[in-house]
């Protein structure tokens, strides 16, 4: 049975899944840290599935319902449905595992805020991100495979990572590939280009043969030399063309 509410969180209570859909800390139209408690409370405490596709929202309770599910659940595994991002990158540590599907984002950044007030308040802003900064490093860390240093540049850049990305520095423990459909498509993909260009070279060579044809004064030294410029010819063709299309998507 699903169980949903008018904001975009749901669980299921058949396989112990949590779906957490939408900006951390929004009330009306989000994932609270009440509402993770509450709804899980439905569930069976050994072991948790919670899917998630979020921009992020309020830092903090990000760091609250990520603490609340590590400390709830005996295992907890995380699959990024679309993008994690921001608090919700840091919810998606809360797993055992972090799965990963191709096309999926995992964000992390430095915390900001808005703030309005004297230099005071702006001072104490600055102290309380910094604060804020490093505990989602120290969280980050827990996965993190290089140095606090690499990583301080990470978030400083603010770094969109793809799932391959993810796992190579330690986020995500697994990537999910539709490998066989992608395949599939790229062979296709090269085979009908080949194809039509080894069409139009047959044509050429055709068009090439028919001419040799009317000639009458031609040394066979000179058809043999002309043969060969015309297969390397029709050799560079495709493969000028595939190392174009190589290029292209390599920038």
């Amino acid at each position: 049975m699903m169980v949903e509410e008018p904001i975009k969180a749901s669980v299921s209570t058949e396989e112990d899944k949590l779906f957490l859909y939408g900006t951390i800390g929004d009330a009306w139209d989000g994932v609270t840290l009440e509402y993770v408690r509450r709804m899980s409370s439905r569930l069976d405490k050994t072991k948790l599935t919670v899917h998630i596709n979020s921009y992020g929202g309020d830092a903090t309770e990000g760091v609250a319902i990520r603490n609340y599910i590590k400390s709830t659940f005996d295992e907890v595994d995380v699959v990024i449905d679309g993008i994690a991002a921001s608090a919700a990158s840091v919810i998606a540590t809360c797993g055992n595992t972090l799965t990963m599907p191709s096309g999926t984002t995992f964000m992390i950044h430095n915390p900001w805020a808005y703030v309005i007030g004297n230099k005071s308040d702006l001072q104490k802003e600055i102290g309380a991100l910094e604060s804020l900064e490093q505990s989602y490093r120290d969280i980050y860390m827990e996965r993190f495979n290089g140095t606090e240093d690499e990583l301080g540049e990470l978030m400083e850049n603010e770094s969109w990572l793809t799932a391959e990305q993810a796992e190579t520095f330690g986020f995500a423990t697994k990537t999910v590939k539709d490998g066989d459909s992608v395949e599939s498509q790229d062979n296709l993909l090269i085979a009908s280009l080949l194809n039509k260009y080894s069409a139009k070279a047959d044509d050429t060579k055709a068009e090439e043969n028919s001419a040799n044809d009317e000639l009458v004064d031609v040394e066979e030294s000179d058809e043999d030399e002309d043969e060969e410029l015309t297969e390397e010819s029709t050799e560079n063709k495709p493969n000028a063309f595939l190392s174009n299309l190589v290029k292209t998507f390599n920038v």
